[in-house]
């Protein structure tokens, strides 16, 4: 993530969630270690104020680099223990084997057999014009 190369957090467990209003007037990042949440919105009071386009408004561009910068500081300065290290806890055996979500897929039948997931993949309105996907037939599909 941008939080690990961009800003040096490579070795902290850290999550993360960026947001952008309509009409690129607002951006947001929220962010968490184990011992700390923090959150910055860019923006303006005024509905009249956006940004120029979607790269420069996107909560990435906007909100995320004023917490990564002070998430860096509070992370790596002396006397602020209380909110460095940790860990994130696991999941209880329960909950992992609820989630069901396969390590690999060993097949495209087997893929094929979660008819939302086929539906949701496989669609021809989904496809990319002037694509290699063009010429091969959808999974499932002989030739």
């Amino acid at each position: 993530s941008r939080l690990r190369w961009r800003y040096g957090l490579y070795n902290v467990p850290l999550a993360g969630k960026t947001g952008t209003s309509q009409n690129h007037a607002d951006g947001w990042f929220i962010g968490y270690t184990p011992r700390l949440v923090v959150g910055a919105w860019v923006g303006g009071d005024s509905p009249l104020v956006r940004f120029r386009n979607f790269e420069n408004g996107q909560g990435a561009a906007t909100a995320l680099p004023v917490c990564a910068l002070f998430l860096r500081e509070v992370l790596r300065a002396p006397g602020l223990d209380q909110w460095q290290g940790g860990a994130f806890p696991g999941l209880p055996p329960e909950s992992l084997r609820r989630l069901d979500c396969p390590l690999r897929i060993k097949s495209p039948e087997e893929l094929l057999r979660d008819s939302l997931l086929a539906d949701s993949l496989f669609r021809d309105s989904l496809r990319l014009v002037d694509s290699l996907l063009l010429d091969t037939p959808a999974l499932g599909e002989g030739r």
